[in-house]
């Protein structure tokens, strides 16, 4: 389809109570491949990759994707946001890989490519709301 225009629709927005608590969520689809830049708006594309200093953007980011924990007498809030997360990679020492990278890796130990591997980075969302 040449020249289709692909529709953004609004975020899926979610919020569970928990007591005296807030869980809400977030979620849209995966971040696009290309610039959609118009005259007005800098595409999320073009602000991951301007903003970033990742060699390469992790092919599933949701960016548009948020986790946000809020406390009601308080006001107390915690927002897990992509864009954020993704800042706090070390581009040059803690490059995340996929769940099932070391098995890959396993399999090919006798490639002369595969020497200095990332790290996995897990969250632990039941670690998170309990600390």
């Amino acid at each position: 389809m040449a020249g289709a225009k692909f529709q953004d629709f609004p975020p899926m927005r979610e919020e569970v109570l928990m007591g005296k608590w807030a869980l809400s969520t977030s979620k849209s689809h995966i971040l696009r491949s290309t610039c959609k830049c118009t005259e007005f708006l800098k595409c999320n594309h073009c602000v991951y990759n301007s903003t970033l200093k990742l060699p390469d953007l992790p092919e599933m980011t949701f960016d548009r994707n948020s986790l946000s924990l809020c406390h009601s007498k308080t006001g107390c809030k915690v927002e897990l946001i992509t864009l954020d997360a993704l800042k706090l990679v070390d581009h040059e020492h803690d490059l995340i890989k996929v769940s099932y990278a070391d098995e890959w890796s396993a399999k090919r130990q006798d490639n002369e490519n595969i020497k200095n591997t990332p790290k996995t980075i897990r969250l632990d969302l039941h670690h998170l709301l309990h600390w």
